[in-house]
């Protein structure tokens, strides 16, 4: 099924905290040149990720803005940008294949295989390739539009995903190809009849490419430098536009970003980034282009660190307009391992169809604006003490012009399908985060994120499936040597809005809380081989991932990983 980490990104984010490797990893593992910010480890459900490629040494920061715990803004790069570190030496034993292979009730399957190539001391290259599926059913649970009934939904979901990329580098650059093709088939749910008789499938078509330079060498050349560009295509294979044809859309997609910076002096960098992206469709959208260029300066001094900087975004196509943000952000030690921080900060955002499948896999098609972030404040401490206790504590006010929302089921009158309406319109939010984690080796790694809203917004229905309280609580306890055991917590709260319908008619409703207990174990029989096992919804709640579309109760999985 989808994953149901998506509605809530930035709290995926947070959960990066404390994130130690599951299954021990006995030899030595290579550096590798660059990463794709694809996950090419296995999807492993059935455990905590198992660490199984090769890992890149510390980046050490430089001319990138600081990076805070919480990014309102820029998340959509993460589908595009290239991150990585250059090798350093050989270190043999690793071994770089792997295969995994999941099973469980409803249905449940996961296989994933991959295999990485150091090719020399100056290339590598990288494959791998997952399916995941369920067949399942599924008591959904009331919502408004149901009138009181609580249906069941045969829930269909597969999805099958290739990756590929190629890095290489010169004695002054690092150059890399990257590519990426994947099919997603599931349904909706039919909660009525209809004689429209329209297909419940559906099918998402994705293939991508990349290229990227950038210069590793700061002596030889007068700047440095990081340059790609990318084309992306996404197929919906089945729209209920305006006309209720049945048809398909393709919305294409070449991005393109260059980031060139150089030195003034050892604690001063001044650089400029300009991102560009072209978007056309098949039919039935318009095509635009959205240019962004963000020159910045950066001061470091003692531990103390300064960006300064401003975004200004032209578009052309869908009317063609000027916008401008802010991007400042800065840090300061007032003690060894304790800093304060903050931010105001804003920009473009696309909401494009990959934007919108992260958001929500059931969304209905139609033109949707891209997202301008006015303001985005962040005020925070963190802290570390000895590697066994750290926190982050923060605060923040945005203000999002056409951020994306759904309203409720649509138009469901007509085809009897519940799908949501992605919709755009203003939003103001005020957040509050604390976070903290301690690590004790051999004992127990654990992190505790908890975050609290207050959404504002022009109609409170568009709010149906905003996060308003989220608690995430991770425990890795190393029982034996060879058998760990992980305990997990996710809680997600939603408010409640009023809902009205086209007679006139209001209801005050919200969604059932998002509210999973899990627990698995790996068992590292040998070097290379493990077994895990995880069950979710312990509780056997009723609670909604998304808005009508209910998760399952009870589940498990379990299988095996083999390194070779």
């Amino acid at each position: 099924m989808k994953n149901l980490r998506n509605p809530f990104l930035w709290g995926i984010a947070t959960l990066l905290l404390g994130n130690y490797p599951f299954a021990n990893v006995s030899a030595q593992e290579p550096d590798r040149i660059v990463t794709v910010e694809k996950e090419y480890n296995p999807e492993v459900d059935a455990a905590q990720k198992i660490t199984t490629l090769p890992q890149s040494r510390k980046q050490i920061q430089t001319h990138n803005a600081i990076e805070y715990g919480h990014n309102a803004v820029g998340y959509q790069d993460s589908k595009y940008r290239i991150k990585g570190d250059l090798p350093t030496q050989s270190q043999p034993g690793y071994a770089p294949g792997y295969f995994n292979m999941e099973a469980g009730n409803y249905g449940l399957t996961n296989l994933g295989a991959g295999y990485f190539f150091k090719l020399d001391e100056n290339s590598e290259l990288n494959i791998s390739g997952s399916f995941k599926g369920e067949n399942a059913d599924v008591d959904l649970n009331k919502a408004p539009d149901f009138k009181g009934v609580k249906p069941s939904w045969g829930r269909c979901d597969y999805k099958t995903d290739l990756n590929a990329d190629y890095a290489y580098r010169f004695s002054e650059v690092t150059f890399l190809l990257a590519a990426q093709a994947g099919i997603d088939n599931f349904n909706y749910y039919r909660f009525y009849s209809s004689p429209l008789n329209l297909t419940t499938n559906q099918s998402f078509q994705k293939y991508s490419f990349q290229a990227n330079i950038e210069s590793n060498d700061a002596n030889s050349l007068p700047f440095q430098f990081k340059i790609s560009t990318g084309y992306s295509s996404f197929r919906k294979n089945h729209l209920w536009d305006n006309a209720l044809e049945d048809k398909s859309l393709t919305e294409n997609l070449v991005h393109s970003v260059a980031d060139l910076w150089g030195d003034l002096s050892m604690d001063q960098v001044i650089g400029l980034r300009v991102t560009m992206d072209n978007l056309f469709y098949s039919h039935y959208y318009s095509a635009y282009t959205a240019l962004e260029a963000n020159p910045y300066y950066n001061f470091f001094y003692d531990g103390f660190r300064l960006h300064i900087g401003g975004k200004i975004h032209y578009n052309v196509g869908r009317g063609s307009f000027v916008q401008i943000a802010p991007d400042v952000n800065a840090e300061y030690p007032f003690a060894e391992g304790f800093s304060v921080y903050g931010e105001i900060g804003g920009g473009h955002q696309l909401n494009d169809f990959r934007a919108l499948e992260l958001e929500c896999p059931y969304w209905v098609s139609r033109p949707m604006k891209d997202a301008h972030v006015r303001m985005n404040t962040v005020l925070g401490v963190k802290g570390e003490v000895n590697n066994v206790f750290n926190f982050n504590l923060q605060m923040g006010y945005n203000i999002t012009k056409d951020d994306i929302c759904f309203l409720n089921l649509y138009p469901s009158s007509t085809t009897g399908i519940a799908y949501l309406e992605a919709i755009n319109t203003k939003t103001k939010h005020f957040f509050a985060e604390g976070k903290v984690a301690f690590h004790f080796p051999e004992i127990v790694d654990f992190t505790l994120v908890a975050k609290t809203y207050e959404w504002n917004a022009d109609h409170s229905a568009y709010l149906v499936m905003k996060p308003k309280n989220e608690i995430n609580v991770t425990a890795d306890i190393p029982v034996l040597k060879e058998l760990k055991i992980n305990l997990g917590y996710r809680y997600v709260e939603r408010d409640r809005v009023t809902i009205e319908y086209a007679s006139g008619q209001q209801t005050r409703w919200k969604m059932n809380p998002i509210n999973n207990l899990s627990a698995g174990l790996t068992l590292n029989l040998i070097s290379n081989l493990s077994l895990y096992g995880k069950v979710n919804n312990l509780f056997n709640r009723d609670y909604d991932e998304y808005y009508a579309y209910a998760a399952k109760g009870i589940n498990f999985m379990g299988g095996l990983l083999f390194r070779f």
